[in-house]
């Protein structure tokens, strides 16, 4: 009994890798291969060990930083794959994701336990690098601790000397012993 249902998982786990390979490889053609490409974008950023990497996604669409922002601007999309869209964004910048961006950080201001604003801090960090040090010195203002930390990070990723000059200033206005330290510890 415990062979057969072996063989059993075992030929559902082949079957469903020969599935995705030849799914990823089906080439476009309109409207439905829009939706199996968003399919096929969400199935990436449901992953749970490791982030996929830009060619990842080239390989299963022909345009990711479209599909992400229809999976984040789409209020039916699941909370963590919008999130995960959010992240990935960054590995596709133009100015539709920067404006997206920027949207976020508006709502994420405005709500006092916002979760999406730490992934468009690290997308804009990533994606955008010194553009990006104006709205993340911003950041550093916020009123959520986790969000200053984050938006820190983030300055500490991007690593220009005007990054360091507005954490080293955040450092010396803030009032938060432990996020002084976590200031601190971003720049060299």
């Amino acid at each position: 009994m415990q062979m057969t249902a072996r063989c059993a998982l075992a030929v559902a786990t082949l079957g469903l890798l020969w599935t995705t390979s030849a799914w990823a490889q089906q080439p476009s053609a309109g409207p439905a291969s829009a939706a199996a490409e968003r399919q096929r974008v969400e199935l990436l950023l449901s992953a749970y060990e490791g982030f996929p990497k830009a060619a990842d996604f080239l390989k299963v669409c022909d345009e990711p930083g479209t599909v992400m922002i229809d999976i984040a601007t789409d209020p039916a999309s699941k909370p963590h794959i919008r999130l995960g869209a959010l992240s990935a964004m960054a590995l596709f910048p133009d100015q539709r994701v920067w404006d997206l961006y920027l949207l976020e950080i508006k709502a994420g201001s405005a709500n006092p336990a916002p979760r999406a604003i730490h992934q468009v801090l690290g997308g804009l960090a990533l994606g955008f690098g010194p553009r990006a040090v104006p709205v993340l010195r911003q950041a550093l203002a916020h009123a959520d601790t986790q969000v200053r930390m984050t938006a820190a990070h983030a300055l500490g990723t991007v690593g220009t000397q005007e990054a360091r000059d507005a954490i080293r200033t955040q450092a010396e206005r803030e009032s938060d012993p432990v996020v002084v330290k976590y200031l601190l510890d971003q720049v060299p």
